[in-house]
């Protein structure tokens, strides 16, 4: 019988450089947190270049913004929309293409027509929330 002999074998080791990661360095880091629009009054004035002249009590148009306020914190308050200035911008958005408001570079118009609007909107809602409480939609007459 052949006897095999074992002998110590050197292993070469090898210097394990650490890898490049593959994930992309975000060079710009975005830190900008939107504010709440039921944190922010000053959002419908700004969105229809008033000014500060139109704070007053007294202002003409200080009732129209006041309608369109209430109908867009209702809508926050019940969760239609979140509470974020995109959602009212959208919505607004909206409320001017509804009334082809678009192309109108007028705000005194867009803010009087909106107003109404929001308004007709608001008494419709409460509307359909009797109807529904008292369940109209349901009885049938004989």
């Amino acid at each position: 019988m052949d006897s095999i002999v074992r002998t110590k074998q050197e292993v070469e080791v090898k210097e394990e450089k650490p890898k490049e990661s593959s994930i992309p360095v975000q060079s710009k880091i975005d830190d900008h947190v939107e504010v709440p629009y039921l944190d922010d009054d000053n959002f419908l004035t700004d969105y229809f270049k008033l000014g500060t002249q139109w704070r007053d009590a007294d202002a003409v148009f200080n009732e129209d913004l006041h309608k369109i306020d209430v109908y867009f914190t209702d809508m926050i308050q019940s969760g239609e929309i979140a509470n974020s200035k995109s959602a009212v911008l959208n919505e607004l958005k909206k409320m001017e293409k509804m009334n082809n408001l678009m192309k109108e570079e007028r705000s005194v118009v867009k803010l009087e027509v909106l107003g109404n609007y929001a308004e007709f909107l608001m008494k419709n809602t409460k509307l359909k929330s009797n109807l529904r409480r008292y369940a109209y939609g349901n009885k049938t007459i004989n």
